[in-house]
C-alpha cells in the first residue's frame, strides 16, 4: 500500500490561505518567500537517523522540501524551473548504538522556484537553526500581502496564524479562520 501525507493542506489556515490567494483577495502575486527554519536538528548531540542519510529518503530537501513542491503548486501553479544551494553545516552525529556517523545529507538548503505562470518563490529551508523562526509563507500581490506563519519551533504543522497587510494600513492585521475550515480540522 501507498499513501501520500501532505498533511498541510489539511490544515483550517492553509485551507483558508489557499481560498484567499484563489479569490483573487491580494490581487495578480507579484513574488513569494518561504522560510521554514527549524531547530530540529541543531543539536550535534542528536542521534543519526534516516534523516541525516540521503539513501535513507534523508535531507532536509528530502524530508521537508517534498512538502515544500506540493504546497507550492497546490497554492499556486506548477512550478516550471528551480535553482539549489544544498548544505549540510553538521558533518557528524553520533550513532545510537555508538561512534561517529559520517552526515551525507544536506541539513540546510536554499531554492529559487520559478513557477508556469513566471512568480518567482525564494525559499530557505532549515532544520539546524537553534531558535528558528518556524515556518512562514509570504504571499506579496499587487493589491495585499498574506502572512501564512508559525512561529513554533517545535510544533511544525499547528499553531499558524494569517496575517494581512495592504498598503492603506501602516499594521498587519491578523484575519481569523472561518468556522467551515475549522470543522474540518476537527472531524479529520
Amino acid at each position: 500500500p501507498h499513501m501520500v501525507d501532505f498533511e498541510f493542506r489539511e490544515i483550517p489556515a492553509w485551507r483558508y490561505t489557499q481560498q484567499l490567494l484563489r479569490s483573487g483577495a491580494i490581487g495578480n502575486i507579484r513574488h513569494v518567500i518561504i522560510n521554514w527554519v527549524m531547530q530540529g536538528w541543531s543539536d550535534v548531540n542528536r542521534a543519526a537517523t534516516w534523516q541525516t542519510f540521503h539513501k535513507q529518503g534523508g535531507g532536509a530537501l528530502s524530508a521537508m522540501g517534498v512538502h515544500l513542491f506540493d504546497y507550492v503548486e497546490w497554492f499556486l501553479s506548477p512550478i516550471k524551473s528551480l535553482a539549489s544551494s544544498l548544505t549540510t553545516r553538521i558533518h557528524q552525529r553520533p550513532g545510537k548504538e555508538g561512534g561517529l556517523h559520517t552526515v551525507d545529507a544536506e541539513d540546510c538548503c536554499h531554492l529559487l522556484l520559478e513557477l508556469h505562470d513566471q512568480t518567482p518563490v525564494s525559499v530557505v529551508i532549515s532544520a539546524i537553526a537553534h531558535w528558528g523562526k518556524g515556518h512562514q509563507l509570504e504571499f506579496y500581490g499587487d493589491k495585499k500581502t498574506i502572512i501564512l506563519k508559525n512561529e513554533q519551533p517545535k510544533n511544525y504543522a499547528s499553531g499558524f496564524e494569517i496575517w494581512e497587510g495592504s498598503s492603506e494600513s501602516s499594521v498587519l492585521r491578523k484575519l481569523p479562520v472561518p468556522r467551515k475550515h475549522k470543522c474540518r480540522e476537527n472531524s479529520a
